[in-house]
């Protein structure tokens, strides 16, 4: 058997390719904060960005409560723009901005649809405050499906993260903004959908709940399609492509 598997060589999936799905303001620079202030609630950035607060929750949807986005300015240095001593993570990626958690969720609906056998990856860039406190440095992701209201329970996929299991970590106290830059770490939350799910061709959509001394910036989502081809790999290093047979 084994000498028999060495003559033909074996089949095995290629690789599959992810696709980028857009999402609407993904570094959360849509809104531009006011420069004197550093940092605004929902009741200013909403409509303009596309991060919705608390979505699907009634009365707390787009509450002044919410998440907040915030400026260089108001992160760096230590003490900020607001003289409150607090040293926040220096917006990453080229931006100017990042949003600040607040105990909330914000989440969004994309163009995109749920597509059976493909990969949804939502991913987003985590900090924490230099003067964390218990354990509110949290920052939890979601995928869930965009005809069915948004809550914890409803999600198709919930997966939580924190500094303390080294999923990301605090601003070091007195940092640089470089260094303070540098410290952003990218988390990620996956959903396979299966053949017979009940969510596709319904909306994709993601969200994240950011504790109160947890930032995020830089969200990306992602689609990896099941491998359509098997690829004979041989001792002699030949490779040959076959089509692969799709489930039912």
């Amino acid at each position: 058997m084994a000498a028999a598997l060495v003559a033909a060589g074996i089949w095995v999936p290629s690789a599959a390719l992810a696709d980028n799905i857009p999402l609407g303001d993904p570094g959360f620079e849509d809104y531009a904060v006011n420069a004197g202030i550093g940092y605004a609630y929902s009741g200013s950035y909403r409509p303009t960005s596309a991060w919705v607060d608390d979505p699907d929750m009634g009365s707390d949807e787009d509450a002044l409560s919410s998440n907040w986005l915030y400026d260089a300015n108001y992160a760096e240095p230590d003490g900020s723009s607001n003289g409150n001593g607090t040293g926040r993570g220096a917006p990453t990626g080229g931006g100017d901005q990042a949003m600040h958690g607040r105990g909330h969720y914000s989440g969004q609906e994309t163009n995109a649809t749920f597509e059976a056998g493909k990969t949804y990856l939502f991913s987003i860039w985590a900090q924490g405050d230099d003067n964390t406190f218990g354990d509110e440095s949290r920052v939890w992701l979601y995928i869930y499906d965009g005809d069915v209201d948004f809550n914890e329970t409803n999600a198709l996929v919930a997966e939580k993260f924190n500094t303390f299991d080294g999923d990301f970590v605090n601003r070091e106290e007195n940092a640089t903004q470089a260094e303070s830059q540098a410290a952003w770490q990218q988390i990620t939350t996956s959903h396979f959908v299966a053949y017979n799910a009940p969510e596709i061709g319904h909306p994709v959509g993601v969200a994240f709940w950011v504790g109160d001394d947890g930032a995020v910036d830089n969200a990306s989502l992602e689609v990896i399609p099941e491998p359509t081809t098997l690829v004979l790999v041989t001792m002699a290093g030949a490779v040959l492509l076959a089509p692969r047979r799709r489930k039912q």
